[in-house]
């Protein structure tokens, strides 16, 4: 396991699943204990640039779609502080959402963080809700953020730009 969200923010461990019979299994996790703060970060996002997207399977929306992705970064005063680079796969899709599993790399200037995690998208129309906040958890990092978990919240603006509130912590 490389991280959570809520209760579980900042944990790491493992689970072993063991087939219990019956077309049933059971989950053991073992878990490292949090860590300690080690500092919070905010940037924002605003889609520019590359984004491409893979109808794959079933025309239209549908479990296995591909969004690719690559935008700049800046902090709270403008100014650049680097990329954010994604790759999200279509889980689910309905009438009301579309969820999805994202892996997204933050390339700073001080090292890279991994985040991934499910989110939820409008059926119609892109980027993740406006106004609601999704938290995923930080699946490690490099140079400066090498170690880290924590978390991150998005959260889309009206204006088309995301928010991104990093809590970092050391293990």
């Amino acid at each position: 396991m490389l991280g959570g969200t809520g209760d579980w923010a900042g944990r790491a461990g493992t689970v072993t699943t063991t087939h219990v019979g019956g077309g049933r299994y059971e989950q053991r996790f073992e878990l490292a204990p949090a860590g300690r703060p080690a500092g919070r970060l905010r940037l924002t996002s605003r889609p520019r640039g590359a984004e491409h997207q893979l109808d794959l399977g079933t025309r239209g929306t549908s479990a296995g779609d591909l969004t690719v992705f690559s935008w700049p970064v800046v902090d709270r005063r403008g100014r650049r502080q680097g990329r954010v680079h994604g790759i999200q796969t279509t889980i689910d899709s309905d009438r009301r959402a579309v969820t999805v599993d994202g892996r997204l790399t933050f390339s700073l200037k001080r090292g890279d963080l991994v985040v991934g995690g499910l989110s939820d998208y409008p059926t119609h129309g892109p980027g993740l809700r406006v106004g609601r906040s999704y938290e995923r958890p930080i699946l490690g990092g490099t140079g400066r953020y090498a170690g880290m978990r924590g978390t991150v919240t998005s959260v889309r603006r009206k204006n088309g730009s995301y928010e991104q509130r990093f809590r970092l912590l050391r293990p």
